[in-house]
């Protein structure tokens, strides 16, 4: 396996010589292929990490506010027929939620529910309201429909 002037290097030479391109060239394709894009599959579970626990954040804040809205209308006496949450959307400067309101009740008990809305609640205005009279016998009723928008913290943070 001596080299031979006329055949030129060893068979031995040319197998290390090749040994050592294939292991630069794994190693080139490691740094520069493999290693970040693992670090890029590290950083993007890591974000959606944090967006799963931003969403869950927000789905515990609107349920404890939907039940907060439930609350007042019943201590308003108002019957509830349905309040339906919209999907949240960012905004400028908050996480904005909807929220379709329906129910039925005294006219005098609507004005106070809406009172006590921006009373309590002052990260909750009203869009749009709509009442219509449902007079019943004697009982002078009104149908109300409220188009609601909460305005979240954008860090989510509930209120003390």
């Amino acid at each position: 396996m001596s080299r031979n002037a006329e055949n030129g290097p060893s068979l031995l030479t040319i197998h290390a010589v090749g040994a050592g391109v294939m292991l630069a060239a794994l190693a080139a394709g490691y740094f520069l292929v493999a290693a970040p894009l693992l670090s890029q599959t590290a950083q993007r579970d890591h974000l959606e990490a944090l967006i799963n626990a931003d969403g869950n954040t927000v789905q515990r804040l609107r349920n404890t506010r939907m039940a907060e809205l439930t609350e007042l209308a019943n201590r308003c006496q108002l019957r509830l027929d349905s309040l339906q949450p919209g999907q949240p959307a960012p905004d400028e400067m908050f996480l904005t939620t909807p929220f379709l309101m329906r129910g039925v009740g005294g006219y005098d008990k609507v004005a106070v529910f809406l009172h006590e809305l921006v009373k309590q609640f002052p990260d909750v205005g009203a869009r749009s309201f709509r009442l219509e009279s449902t007079s019943q016998g004697e009982s002078r009723l009104a149908a109300f429909t409220f188009d609601l928008v909460w305005y979240a913290d954008p860090a989510g943070q509930p209120e003390g």
